[in-house]
Order: C-alpha cells, then structure tokens, then sequence
C-alpha cells in the first residue's frame, strides 16, 4: 500500500525517501490550507524530481481566486507536477477545460460517505476517491467491496474535526482581551470535558481537531485484503520521526495490534481509534 506523507521540510525529502514514503503533499500559500509548512511553485516542482509530489489545493475558492488558481496548476502541470489533490471542484473543472494531464485525488474530508457519491466521481472526474473520515471501518470496507476505482483514507494523525471561514480565535481575543497566539497549536475545553481540542487560525479560517491520534495500525491487515491503495497520515503537532517509524516498520511486522501499543509506547501519543467503531448513519452507506 502506498502511503503519503505532507512535506514537513525540504531537508527532510532524504529522510522520506530512506524510510519508505512512497508520495509526498506540499502546497502552496494561495492554495492549501493547514499545512506546517507551504511551498513556491518552484519548490515544489523541483521535489518532483526527487520523490512524486501530490500538489495539495485542499480549501474552497472564491470567484476572484479563479485566475490565480488556475495559473498554479498550469504551472505546476507544465513543471512535470502529474497529480493533485484537491476539495474544490472548481480545480477538476480547470484541469478539464486545459486539457491537462494531471491525476486528480478527490478529498471533502466528510462528504464521500457512500458508495454511489465516490463512483460517480470516479467515473465522471477523477482518478482517486478518498473516503470520509467519519465513515465505520466495516462502512469502509463495504464502500469498497461496491466500488470499482482507486480509494484512499485517512490512517494516522490528528483529524480535522470542524473548519469555519470565519477566525474565531481572532474574534475571542479581540472580544476577551485575552493574548492569544492564533495562528500557533491552542487547546479548547468543552465545560463538560476533560478532552483538549487542538485548534488554530490560518490565512483562511479556523482549524479543530480531535483530540487524540487516530491510529489504525491495527487494521493493516484487513486494509491490505481491501480494494484500497494509498493511506494518507497527518503530521500536524507529531515529530515527523514517530511518522517515519510507522512507515519504516510496518510491512515488516506480523502483529499490528502489538506494533500499535510500541508506537504508543515509543511516541508518548495518545493513539485512538476515533470513529471506526461508532456507528454513523446507515442509511448513506449501502449495505
């Protein structure tokens, strides 16, 4: 299985490579969001000569954006850039219209919860579908039994719980008058939680996500019997190094719930298994 790691440092792409990553995402400051670090068109084609670069433009795009948005991804085709990711369909619409040769990895983070919505795309606009992350493993497993396309998924890090436009943390520090240091890692509390919310501010928007790990380390097996290709792992607020020691070690193990408790062990992480085993709406995944 493939899997696909943000770009957390040029120096790194050495590092990346030694330890088994087979693509890496990086984006732009125009065109991604939620990303440690962002990158010049020309960094990023330069990296492609290196390791295969998933161009990430993972935001919303407003009508002014569209020029700008489409200059990029010209330029990145015309540099040997061949995939991209992306949440808009504004980018599939500018990728068609161009004629460009470029692979196309939908990503909506919470949308693609059935079978028929990820066909339809796979058949109609791109070449990857990745699935919800709020989606059951067995809701998983059974999207890809009745799909006939590549799939990916979300399988370690802290995941993107709730995104608004708007900059909250902004406005509580200006309403408040507390100091806050919006665009570096805060922590919200719910008044009737103990769980700790990691959140931040960006050029465009607000970021929370759950508060621990998601880990599904110990449904590599069953991922490897699965139709589905490429694994996605975050790297926002984890040492790149616990990242590449899952990646290192993981095809050469036989028992991935003990290999889960060493990452935990080792990482000081506090790994979860989010929502794979709370049972979301049946009615949107077909059974």
């Amino acid at each position: 299985m493939n899997k696909i790691v943000p770009l957390v440092s040029l120096i790194e792409v050495d590092n990346y490579i030694s330890n088994g990553v087979d693509s890496v995402l990086m984006g732009t400051h125009f065109g991604s969001t939620r990303q440690e670090r962002v990158y010049d068109l020309e960094e990023i084609i330069d990296t492609n000569a290196k390791i295969p670069v998933i161009a990430m433009y993972n935001r919303f795009y407003f009508e002014q954006e569209l020029e700008q948005l489409k200059d990029e991804i010209k330029a990145l085709h015309d540099g040997g850039i061949d995939h991209i990711m992306c949440t808009d369909m504004a980018v599939i619409q500018i990728v068609n219209e161009e004629e460009l040769d470029l692979k196309i990895i939908y990503n909506t983070d919470t949308t693609m919860t059935n079978a028929e919505d990820i066909q339809l795309m796979l058949d109609k606009s791109v070449d990857e579908v990745i699935v919800s992350r709020e989606l059951t493993f067995d809701e998983r497993l059974e999207i890809s039994k009745n799909v006939k396309g590549n799939l990916g998924m979300h399988f370690f890090g802290y995941q993107l719980m709730s995104f608004s436009r708007r900059k909250h943390l902004s406005q509580y520090k200006d309403l408040s008058g507390i100091e806050i240091e919006t665009e570096s890692i805060n922590y919200l509390k719910e008044v009737n939680r103990d769980d700790l919310y990691m959140t931040f501010e960006d050029t465009y928007g607000t970021h929370m996500f759950a508060p621990n790990v998601l880990s599904m380390i110990h449904l590599y097996d069953q991922l490897k019997a699965s139709n589905y290709k490429n694994l996605y792992f975050e790297t926002i607020n984890i040492n790149i190094d616990d990242v590449l020691f899952v990646i290192r070690n993981i095809d050469m193990i036989e028992d991935y719930k003990e290999f889960e408790e060493i990452v935990r062990e080792t990482s000081g992480l506090e790994l979860d298994h989010g929502l794979l085993y709370s049972e979301t709406d049946k009615g949107k995944v077909r059974s």
